[in-house]
């Protein structure tokens, strides 16, 4: 082998193996993304998101949930908002219980029905002015809702 396949030899070896170190030392000191990329919300995306945070947080403090509510099943529907000022967000969510009812049943004969429940909260200025459970309880003033009667004319 002559002199200068050796040193050719050796040139091509060497910048192999600068290659490999250089690519090495990319990856090692190269900085990983480890955050999730956030898109930017606007703020009425925000105030929605804040609403919706409000009701979650609601439900499960509510008479009927807290009593036998099953987390597991809580599924929020839709968030709307409604044409008002200041801006109210209509919320619905359904869940499932283990007894049927409304309420804080403590002390009560309950029937051991899996019973689905469907909710409307209303949220306004963050905080809840109106939950009422399947059109028929009212869970802020833990009592049936009154209905307005059909006048026959």
């Amino acid at each position: 082998m002559t002199t200068h396949l050796k040193h050719r030899k050796f040139a091509i070896t060497a910048a192999i193996i600068g290659a490999i170190v250089v690519s090495l030392l990319v990856l090692y000191f190269a900085p990983l993304q480890t955050e999730l990329t956030r898109i930017p919300t606007t703020p009425e995306d925000q105030e929605r998101n804040d609403a919706l945070g409000v009701a979650q947080r609601f439900i499960p403090t509510s008479p009927t949930f807290a009593f036998d509510g099953m987390i597991d099943t809580l599924d929020v529907e839709s968030v709307s908002i409604m044409e008002s000022f200041p801006v109210q967000y209509n919320i619905k969510a359904s869940y499932t219980s283990a007894h049927g009812g409304f309420g804080n049943r403590e002390g009560q004969i309950l029937t051991q029905v899996i019973t689905p429940h469907k909710v409307d909260i209303i949220v306004s200025e963050g905080i809840v002015i109106s939950a009422v459970t399947d059109e028929s309880w009212d869970e802020l003033n833990h009592q049936y809702v009154l209905k307005k009667t059909a006048i026959k004319t």
